[in-house]
């Protein structure tokens, strides 16, 4: 697997038989799932590790897992929280880890209970949200990174 720190340029969402996307700066493109998409932020630098293949002569590219980088000083990088104050609520974005994962679940359990897949009662929408919220803690947990372990299969401890 091969490691490389580039800065966003484009994000593009699955569409017209294409599957999803990023272009960095250089050029350099990469597939990813659906739901990597979310962690990736047009301008944004990021660190990307990723496969390769070569299919009839052309290597594609794709994300296994990525992080935010924080650009600091003394040439060193730095993931995480920005400092208290950057967007006046201590994060890099403009929202906290805890209403990112109420915004996932919130937005779920809306689409599922519209679809008619969820009743709205009270035990099996307490299951429902309980699922939802170990499925947003092993894609994006409170760093906001995608680990490509966490895609696949059933992890060793649950």
């Amino acid at each position: 697997m091969a490691t490389t720190v580039a800065q966003i340029k484009y994000v593009n969402p699955a569409r017209d038989g294409y599957k999803p996307s990023i272009k960095t700066e250089d050029g350099q493109s990469f597939g990813c799932k659906d739901h990597q998409l979310a962690i990736f932020e047009r301008g944004q630098t990021y660190r990307i590790e990723y496969s390769e293949r070569t299919f009839n002569g052309k290597v594609f590219k794709s994300v296994e897992s990525a992080a935010p980088v924080e650009m600091g000083g003394g040439g060193s990088s730095q993931t995480g929280a920005a400092s208290p104050g950057a967007k006046g609520n201590g994060y890099k974005t403009s929202t906290s880890p805890e209403d990112s994962e109420r915004m996932f679940v919130c937005s779920l359990m809306n689409a599922f209970i519209q679809a008619g897949k969820i009743e709205p009662e009270q035990g099996r929408v307490i299951t429902a949200v309980n699922v939802l919220r170990g499925a947003y803690a092993r894609t994006f947990g409170s760093s906001n990174t995608f680990l490509a372990s966490e895609a696949g299969g059933r992890r060793a401890n649950g």
